[in-house]
């Protein structure tokens, strides 16, 4: 962002009637940096979007527990409410709740939507289901997590394996999820053992884009309708069954919830998926002005942990959710666009090359600690000519 002094040199420089190309050669800056100076009738202003802490949430049950027994230990409450975080920012907080010797100002409390179940669509409920050890490839078995969601209103399920509890996980297969359903409800419930092991900058955004939307999501200790989407599972879904792998798993898992074992709720889910957002229907709810040249995600919008940006290690790997994933000289020293869904990491050149603009796709690996060296396909493409590569 250029300062305030540059801005004004700029339209000082504008008005003499030096063109554009010059201003920005001369002031070492991007011409569309000139243009957006020139189109601002105000020096740029950096302005941080505010973020709920991530203590707001936990702050009644806090509360609760210290006016029952003002002498708790921190690492007590922290097991009670299913703390994922520092446990010194636990500290600084019940530190400051006892010094005022109060419970917290309302205007603290996070205010907590009504769980209005009576209504299709309005809330869906979110957990995790330990699902059975099976083969994840590179001679590694492993006991991966399993995200559910229960529409409480038809009793619905929706289930995918995902490759860890990391938060950006577990985000990336809600979406999954929503994206087959097309539409989005208004609150997300989570159980608090979810969210134990969370990504902290994927958890703060996920929270960032719901609140911006409109909607909001909260965390409860258990939830009764998930134990019981959990045993039926355990006993109906897994009785029998031999998984390959996860894709596998989440294929024989997909098509259980689609088929006539599910079928007594599928007119209900209708009813349900009426009642829930559509793509665009979250703009009438924006909580705040949206900043110049802001734009805001939608509904069905990709997270923002699926499409990173990052330079590969001098070995020509990217690292990608615990793995590596082989580039080849194209890449080295390079930045690079990563994509991921639950079962492919698509790896791109991060800009114009001479040599042609590369793209490998590779299956995901959802073992741990492996560099993955043979992707699925590479293209290369060069003006309106597009080549098929062997190898990274």
């Amino acid at each position: 962002m250029i300062t305030e002094a540059t801005w004004a040199e700029i339209r000082a420089l504008h008005q003499t009637g030096t063109p554009i190309k010059r201003i920005a050669q001369d002031l070492g800056v991007a011409p569309n940096t000139v243009r957006r100076a020139l189109r601002s009738a105000t020096p740029p202003r950096y302005e941080r979007v505010p973020v709920a802490s991530v203590v707001r949430p936990f702050i009644p049950d806090i509360a609760d527990l210290l006016q029952e027994r003002a002498a708790m230990s921190v690492p007590t409450i922290a097991e009670i409410i299913g703390w994922p975080y520092s446990l010194s920012l636990l500290r600084r907080y019940v530190a400051r709740l006892r010094a005022a010797s109060v419970p917290p100002p309302a205007s603290a409390v996070v205010p907590t939507p009504q769980r209005e179940i009576q209504r299709p669509g309005y809330e869906v409920l979110c957990g995790i289901w330990k699902g059975p050890e099976l083969s994840v490839g590179f001679g590694q078995r492993l006991t991966l997590p399993v995200l559910v969601m229960v529409f409480p209103f038809s009793g619905a399920v929706q289930a995918v394996m995902v490759p860890s509890h990391d938060f950006a996980h577990l985000w990336l297969g809600q979406w999954t999820l929503l994206s087959e359903l097309g539409r989005m409800p208004r609150i997300f419930v989570w159980e608090r053992n979810a969210l134990t092991v969370s990504n902290w900058g994927a958890l703060e955004s996920y929270a960032s884009r719901l609140q911006l939307r409109g909607q909001s999501f909260m965390s409860e200790p258990r939830l009764s309708a998930l134990q019981a989407a959990r045993r039926d599972l355990g006993a109906e879904f897994l009785a029998g069954r031999a998984f390959e792998s996860p894709d596998d798993f989440n294929s024989q898992l997909s098509a259980w919830v689609s088929s006539g074992e599910r079928a007594e709720v599928r007119p209900m889910l209708d009813t349900e998926l009426q009642g829930m957002l559509g793509p665009d229907e979250f703009l009438r709810g924006l909580t705040r002005k949206l900043l110049s040249g802001e734009r805001v995600a939608s509904l069905l919008d990709r997270p923002t942990v699926a499409a990173v940006r990052t330079v590969p290690s001098p070995e020509g790997i990217v690292s990608c959710g615990g793995n590596g994933y082989l580039v080849g000289s194209w890449g080295h020293g390079r930045r690079v666009k990563v994509e991921t869904t639950l079962d492919r990491i698509v790896i791109s050149s991060g800009g114009y090359q001479r040599e042609g603009f590369h793209q490998v796709e590779y299956q995901r690996v959802w073992a741990r600690d492996v560099t993955a060296e043979k992707p699925v396909r590479h293209v290369r493409i060069v003006g309106h000519r597009h080549e098929e590569l062997e190898g990274p």
